[in-house]
């Protein structure tokens, strides 16, 4: 008694776990270290007028966020010229050093990392460039989760301000400027930067952390659960074709499709070995409830089947009539014809989307493929 208390109680916390699911990852990600800080800067250099041919666009974003009472659309970026870790008197290097004829602009960026940095020596080298009475900035950049704490005369600009001016302004940068390959390029820098900025402030990754440490042993039983629940309907299926196919092999197979679909496929010996058979599939519930739903799909191969595309017709007919599989739903259905045009596919419910509808509808549309097969 205290150890199903025990399970339910897990049960109801699991319930509470959020996973976030199929991500989707922007271009820089997939370049393997973005999240690195000198690929990252070097990327934030680039829209801030390292090259000639990459509009300034995330330099006007922090110039407004620098001081909102700067008009950027009016400035010419002409003389504009950026240095990427620019070298103090003393040997340190700062970052980002911009200087442009009505402004010297010094940035330390941190993605990860805090602020340790000899800061009076970048100041030296900021003022120094200063002269004809630019305005003169200093900042740190970061992602609104790193920590890092911020210095005496600096600007502390978090990703999420200079992301909420960059994204507002996007719409008039582009009706500005032609499309081009850095249009697409700017737009997937901004969305590495909110996402750096969501993985550095992503405190329930760490909730799930110490959550599967302090259950990890009832993690492992429930994966093992779930092996012994498909064991199990692998046989009831396999059992429910026996009953239309006695005394035939039937060899099984099982895939994980996309969305923790499971897939459970039969394919009897009589049927042309392997490439005609029936599959019993279940997956999670997509209306928020805890139970597993379950569907029939069924494929027939013109070796096994010739005229697929005919017998396509004949099924369209017959739900057209309303008299094909009485246990199959006319709602929500699929027959279509894949494979080159040498298969046919039919996918449908049954009366309800319950495994025991499922399985009446498993062993109904195995009667229905023997007869057009084997006849």
């Amino acid at each position: 008694m205290r150890s199903e208390t025990f399970f339910v109680k897990f049960i109801e916390q699991l319930k509470g776990i959020s996973v976030e699911d199929d991500v989707e990852f922007n271009f820089f990600e997939l370049g393997g270290s973005g999240y690195l800080e000198n690929p990252t800067t070097d990327l934030m250099a680039l829209f801030m007028g390292a090259q000639k041919m990459v509009p300034p666009w995330l330099l006007k974003a922090l110039l407004c966020c620098l001081d909102d009472s700067l008009d950027v659309d009016e400035i010419d970026f002409t003389s504009l010229e950026l240095m990427r870790e620019a070298r103090t008197e003393d040997g340190k290097y700062i970052d980002i050093l911009i200087r442009h004829d009505e402004f010297i602009i010094g940035i330390e960026h941190k993605v990860l990392a805090d602020t340790y940095n000899p800061f009076p020596s970048y100041v030296s080298l900021i003022d120094s460039y200063g002269g004809n009475n630019q305005k003169l900035f200093r900042c740190i950049l970061k992602p609104d989760g790193n920590s890092a704490k911020g210095v005496d005369g600096w600007q502390l600009i978090n990703y999420s301000l200079l992301l909420e001016t960059a994204i507002r302004r996007l719409g008039l940068e582009m009706m500005n400027q032609e499309f081009s390959k850095w249009t697409f390029f700017y737009q997937e820098f901004l969305s590495h930067l909110k996402k750096l900025s969501e993985v550095s402030m992503d405190k329930v990754s760490d909730k799930n952390v110490e959550f599967v440490t302090e259950n990890f042993t009832a993690l492992i039983k429930s994966v093992q659960l779930l092996e012994m629940y498909q064991n199990a309907i692998t046989e009831e299926a396999k059992s429910v074709v026996s009953e239309v196919l006695p005394d035939i092999h039937i060899a099984t197979g099982i895939n994980n499709w996309k969305g923790y679909y499971k897939a459970i496929h039969l394919m009897p010996g009589c049927w042309g070995q392997g490439k005609t058979g029936i599959t019993l599939v279940y997956r999670p519930s997509v209306d928020g409830r805890d139970e597993a739903e379950f569907y029939v799909y069924g494929w027939i191969h013109s070796d096994d089947y010739p005229e697929v595309n005919v017998l396509k017709e004949e099924i369209r007919v017959a739900l057209s009539a309303g008299d094909f599989i009485p246990t199959a739903s006319p709602e929500d259905y699929e027959v279509s014809i894949t494979g080159k045009g040498k298969v046919l596919e039919l996918s449908f419910w049954g009366n309800t989307r319950s495994k025991k509808d499922a399985l009446v509808l498993l062993k109904d549309m195995t009667k229905w493929m023997d007869s057009k097969i084997r006849t």
